[in-house]
């Protein structure tokens, strides 16, 4: 299993079958550039095109703070899961 995989069923419930073969940033370059693009061509003033890609920027900043954080307690759940809490069901020989 990939790690893109466990990212899409962890995030939707659901699998993928495409693994993207791009690196992260290239990923993240390729989706990116449309909207920075867009911005740049809608705003023909630079204090405002500056102000809007700001304000973008801040809040993809957030969405990936917040999903970090998620994905933090997640992995330790697991973790938790995985090191401790499965350990309870299986009680030891005497």
């Amino acid at each position: 299993m990939d790690l893109q995989q466990i990212r899409e069923f962890v995030l939707s419930g659901s699998e993928t079958h495409i693994v993207a073969a791009e690196s992260c940033e290239t990923r993240l370059r390729t989706k990116c550039d449309p909207i920075y693009n867009r911005l740049e061509h809608h705003y023909t003033d630079k204090c405002e095109r500056e102000n809007a890609t700001s304000e973008l920027a801040l809040a993809l900043a957030a969405y990936s703070e917040v999903y970090t954080e998620i994905g933090m307690k997640a992995g330790a759940r697991l973790m938790h899961q995985l090191l401790v809490a499965d350990n309870l069901l299986i009680s030891p020989q005497k």
